[in-house]
């Protein structure tokens, strides 16, 4: 493999790091220097290894991350707590917006088996439970891709290639975790909870979900005490605004409303 390659191609090795680029003003050092954990390199008052997985949690499905690399600058983002959750083997991260043939080989040989699936909301894309069977007892590759919505939705519509991948899309009635990030709709979830949902269900072992949240549970309870603020959906928000103007609405049409004035 050529050096640009192996650059194009490279996986995110920088785990310990990533965990550190939380934003600076939510930990203002008192008195001094800060104690950092040697583990998560987070300042201890604030350290995650207590909700981590130990040992790590082992997958028969390996996990393939496309992730926009406008995600590497976010301070919150899920996919480095995924990756300190699984086993090492069992995640890959590629970063870039477009993955031309023969940019990565290694990805090309995946976008090349039969046994690859991609995760994403797509016309095409069938519900996870009508995939299992045709994939049952054969080793597998779960592409997610990670960004904001539209960056994901760029991503799919750009790279061609994608559409040739078996779809499949989540159909859960599960409400994100997330609550410090805002979410599209209700139902929409993380890259973390979305593919720690289908590695379980592809598995079939609901345990994977609950070791994963479990670690973005207890970053947001972290930020929630450091001043962050829960963040409700768009969709919610949208419901809020439409029903606090029906009820302004019905009250200014109200007969003693009418005869106050």
């Amino acid at each position: 493999m050529s050096a640009e390659a192996e650059s194009a191609c490279r996986l995110d090795s920088t785990l310990l790091e990533d965990f550190g680029n939380f934003p600076d003003e939510l930990f203002e050092p008192i008195g001094g220097r800060r104690t950092m954990c040697h583990r998560c390199v987070r300042p201890s008052s604030t350290c995650l290894c207590s909700y981590l997985p130990s040992p790590r949690v082992a997958t028969e499905t390996h996990l393939l991350i496309l992730q926009h690399p406008r995600e590497e600058t976010r301070g919150l983002r899920t996919v480095p707590i995924l990756q300190a959750c699984l086993e090492e083997k069992s995640v890959t991260v590629h970063r870039g917006t477009k993955f031309p043939a023969g940019r990565c080989p290694a990805l090309d040989e995946v976008l090349s088996r039969p046994d690859t699936l991609l995760l994403y909301p797509a016309k095409q894309a069938v519900d996870i439970s009508e995939a299992l069977p045709a994939i049952a007892g054969r080793p597998r590759t779960l592409i997610v891709l990670d960004g904001t919505w539209a960056q994901a939705k760029g991503m799919f519509v750009q790279n061609i290639r994608l559409r040739s991948v078996p779809t499949i899309s989540l159909s859960s009635s599960h409400t994100s975790a997330y609550i410090i990030r805002t979410q599209p709709t209700d139902a929409a979830l993380s890259t973390l909870e979305s593919a720690a949902l289908a590695l379980s269900i592809l598995d079939n072992k609901p345990e994977i979900f609950e070791a994963v949240l479990k670690p973005l549970r207890g970053l947001c309870d972290i930020q929630l005490l450091h001043g962050a603020n829960i963040h409700q959906s768009k969709e919610t928000l949208l419901r809020m605004q439409q029903e606090e103007a029906e009820a302004e609405k019905a009250h200014a049409a109200s007969p003693d409303t009418a005869g106050a004035s």
